[in-house]
Parts: structure tokens; C-alpha cells; sequence
């Protein structure tokens, strides 16, 4: 009997413990067996799975092409003899437009000027569908960028490299070209001019002014955004008052409780945007404004 029974540990032991003689080469192959069935079940569920993407999409797929965004209109932005291309939903706004384009040209968006042949870009709140715009458009952009500003900014104009004052030169009043506009009379909606004193700005608009060209117009200072938005009928310009270099005023003769305020754009006495018939008590209130000394007499 105790023969037998080591007879069975013997047997056993031989199952279990591997001959020391090719013990690597048995272990090795085992090894490569199992990961070969590994390799063989991932390649199987990795076509399985292609198979259910090309063949039935899940549901999360269907949701993400459901809501995804159609394709946006191609088009191309001349600035400057260089072309640069957006692409944007037709439901974009004017706005938005402008911020792109500020975005890689650097021009301000109070001081872009879009051309485009049946177009109008005054609005920010229009779309460009209703613009008009479609896919292959060619925009002209007008507008110098930011940099530029500041450095022409920083220039002095031909009067100040002369040393040329203001009381140098004949009164502006007098000039043929402000004497034309004048002599049209006070608009009948003018705001009450007061002689001798200087105010704040009022919190209201100040309307029934008239501008170079002799249309009516009315001054909104924003002082949160730092703009002087100059009204017309049809259209409102936004100028930051960064991009204005000075500010006079002369009181117009005979009626002295009115001014006239030129805002210096340029170097040129061309590139001046004139105000006629301004409240003189208001005129300082207006250049302090615009050169950042703050909205006060």
C-alpha cells in the first residue's frame, strides 16, 4: 500500500512541476499562445464594432449629424492688395462680420467701411443674407488698422510744425465753406445755446446740429465704450475716441451762444469733421470728453 501511494505522488508531481530540460521554450510557447488568442479576439470585436459604425449608426451619432451646423458661405475680404477668406453662416450678423474681420486686420469695427456693389453693411443688427452676400463674394474693406491710427496720431499736423495758432487764422465763421452752412440758419429743432458758461455733458442726446455736408445729425457719447456715435437719418457713425487727435471749437460770431467744434480725424484740415451750431456750453464738456479728461466742463 505505501508502494502505491508513492507511485501516485510521484505521477503527480511529474504533472505539475515541468521537466527542467526545455522549461523556457514550453513556457515561452504558452505565452505566445495566449497572446496570440488575445490579438485574434480584439481584431474579431474591432470588425464587429466597424461593422455596426458603417453598416447601422448608434443613436448617439444620429443625434451629433442632426444638430450639427450647415456649411457657411465662402467669401473673400480685399484689404489693402491682400485677400483674406471667411467663411460664416449667411445667418451671421454685420456685427460679427466686423469682429473677423478686426480679428485679422486689425482695423477697428468703428472704422470699417464694407463695399460691396448692391450691399449695405451700416446696420450691425442686419444678417448677411439680407445683405445680400453669397458664396465667391468679393467685400472691399476700407480702413486703416489700429497701429497706423497711432502713429499718424502721434504725428504733428503742417500748423503745428509751422507754430500756427488758431488765433493766427481767420475766423472759421467766416470761411466760405462754414459761411455756406451758417448762413442756412438755425435748424429749428437746436438744442438752447447759453453764452459765457461751460457745462457737463446732459445726459441726453444733442440733437439739431448740422455737419459738413449740412445734414442733421445728433451727438450720443458713450463713455462706457469710449465712442462718439454721430446720428444721421439713415445711419449712425461710431468713432472711439482714440481714433480722434483733437478737438476746437470757436464760438460763431453774432451768435456766441453756439460754436462750431471740428473733430481732427487726419493731419489735413480736409480730414476735420465739422459740428455747427453746438451749445457753447457744451463745447468744452465735448473736447474734454474725447481727450479722455472726462465728461466735465
Amino acid at each position: 500500500m505505501a508502494e502505491q501511494q508513492q507511485q501516485q505522488e510521484e505521477h503527480v508531481n511529474k504533472e505539475e512541476v515541468p521537466a527542467p530540460t526545455g522549461a523556457p521554450s514550453a513556457l515561452l510557447a504558452s505565452l505566445l499562445a495566449a497572446a496570440t488568442a488575445t490579438a485574434t479576439a480584439t481584431a474579431a470585436a474591432t470588425e464587429a464594432n466597424a461593422g455596426c459604425a458603417t453598416g447601422a449608426p448608434d443613436a448617439s451619432a444620429s443625434a451629433s449629424a442632426s444638430v450639427a451646423e450647415p456649411p457657411g458661405t465662402k467669401f473673400v475680404v480685399t484689404h489693402k492688395k491682400q485677400e483674406l477668406t471667411f467663411t460664416m453662416p449667411l445667418e451671421s450678423t454685420v456685427g460679427q462680420l466686423k469682429q473677423e474681420i478686426f480679428g485679422k486686420t486689425m482695423v477697428p469695427t468703428a472704422m470699417q467701411k464694407l463695399l460691396l456693389k448692391g450691399a449695405n453693411f451700416k446696420n450691425d443688427a442686419t444678417t448677411l443674407k439680407d445683405v445680400g452676400l453669397k458664396e465667391g463674394c468679393k467685400i472691399l474693406l476700407v480702413g486703416n488698422p489700429m497701429a497706423e491710427v497711432m502713429q499718424a496720431m502721434q504725428q504733428p499736423t503742417p500748423e503745428e510744425k509751422a507754430g500756427v495758432t488758431v488765433a493766427d487764422k481767420e475766423p472759421l465763421c467766416q470761411k466760405p465753406q462754414h459761411k455756406k452752412i451758417l448762413d442756412k440758419g438755425l435748424p429749428d429743432d437746436v438744442e438752447p445755446g447759453v453764452k459765457n458758461r461751460h457745462e457737463s455733458l446732459p445726459p441726453f442726446p444733442i440733437k439739431g446740429l448740422l455737419n459738413n455736408r449740412g445734414d442733421k445729425v445728433r451727438l450720443t457719447f458713450k463713455m462706457y465704450a469710449q465712442e462718439l456715435w454721430i446720428s444721421l437719418k439713415d445711419h449712425t457713425d461710431k468713432m472711439p475716441f482714440i481714433t480722434i487727435r483733437n478737438v476746437t471749437f470757436e464760438l460763431i460770431t453774432g451768435h456766441e451762444e453756439y460754436a462750431i467744434v471740428q473733430l481732427h480725424m487726419g493731419q489735413s484740415e480736409n480730414s476735420r469733421y465739422t459740428l455747427y451750431w453746438v451749445p457753447a456750453q457744451y463745447a468744452r464738456a465735448i473736447r474734454n470728453s474725447i481727450l479722455n479728461s472726462g465728461p466735465f466742463m
